[in-house]
């Protein structure tokens, strides 16, 4: 009977034993589902967070102005965002970015080579290519080293963007500030750099010489005051037309003011050549002009002024051709007057 009742005592501790260490792994397990429960939910929070800041980086891509391509290691394109289809004035549906990145030049496509095999970042990069309809789109690009999840080694990130109103913006000022608006020749500013440039490569090389003449109009003032000042600026228009026609494409036609022009003859072998293109305008100006509907005759007085006189400077020669010039006009006008030596 002691027996039985020793066994049904360990029996109860042993169930009781049982019962605690169930309880324990129950509570165990409960936790830990909790803990995975509650993990599940932040990474189902953070998927959730990726994709809303997925769908915005791609919103980013799909709408900003601006091409965006990345590249494999191999140099292939993995992706193009709309933007740079834009930039070629196309998309998708019409061609590939494979075919539009064909139509790059060499030094562009060196240069993301070269940011696959170094890692590094290329410099700035501005080019010129032909958009869908063959019309010119100044790029700047820019490139960097890109780690594409689908790959060990490194990719390419390129970015374009489209610069040409900027472009055209930058070449308008400069124009405004190196040439005279109304006849578009180079302006005295522009006439006394380049002047200064030639003298400096002519110093270097004596064996090139060059020279320098001075155009004033003869009767200018007559026709401004007779027919207006519109009739004086179309006068002048068409002398400056006459006065490149009258040389070479590598001379330089400027206006100095009024009506008063420069001309640099870029290289000259002897005196005779630039005496020859004085009498070419001097023939030119003298014959009637249609202004305004109005039929004026003028005629010009020029100095001339080379590189191999006694000036030294590129200010100098100017100065002397201006000098000659006034020498011609004291001596009948309608003539060229070579600076220290009289011609007509």
């Amino acid at each position: 009977m002691e027996d039985t009742s020793a066994d049904k005592s360990r029996l109860e501790r042993r169930l009781l034993r049982e019962k605690k260490a169930r309880s324990q792994v129950e509570a165990m397990l409960e936790s830990r589902s909790r803990e995975l429960f509650e993990a599940n939910q932040a990474l189902q929070a953070a998927n959730s967070q990726l994709d809303i800041e997925r769908e915005f980086i791609n919103r980013v891509l799909d709408t900003i102005p601006v091409g965006v391509v990345a590249f494999g290691h191999d140099g292939q394109i993995q992706s193009a965002n709309p933007g740079f289809f834009w930039l070629f004035k196309t998309d998708a549906s019409k061609t590939s970015a494979a075919s539009l990145w064909a139509r790059m030049p060499k030094e562009l496509l060196d240069a993301i080579r070269r940011v696959l095999d170094s890692g590094h970042a290329m410099e700035q990069l501005d080019i010129t290519v032909e958009d869908w309809d063959r019309r010119s789109v100044a790029l700047e690009i820019i490139g960097t080293p890109l780690r594409l999840a689908a790959e060990e080694r490194q990719g390419a990130l390129v970015m374009l963007h489209d610069i040409t109103k900027r472009k055209r913006v930058e070449r308008e000022l400069h124009s405004r500030a190196t040439h005279d608006p109304l006849t578009g020749l180079a302006n005295r500013a522009e006439i006394e750099r380049r002047l200064d440039l030639r003298w400096e490569r002519y110093a270097a090389r004596p064996n090139e010489p060059f020279a320098v003449m001075f155009v004033d109009l003869d009767g200018f003032k007559p026709v401004n005051d007779s027919f207006g000042h519109a009739a004086g600026d179309q006068l002048l228009q068409r002398v400056a037309e006459q006065l490149c026609d009258c040389v070479r494409s590598s001379d330089t036609v400027g206006r100095i003011g009024g009506d008063e022009f420069a001309i640099l003859l870029d290289r000259i072998g002897k005196i005779e050549e630039a005496t020859l293109v004085g009498d070419r305008i001097l023939t030119a100006i003298k014959t009637p002009f249609d202004v305004s509907g109005e039929r004026v005759s003028i005629s010009t007085s020029i100095g001339i002024a080379t590189s191999d006189s006694e000036c030294k400077s590129g200010e100098g020669i100017l100065r002397c051709a201006d000098e000659a010039m006034y020498a011609a006009k004291s001596r009948g006008r309608g003539q060229y007057v070579v600076c220290n030596t009289t011609s007509t």
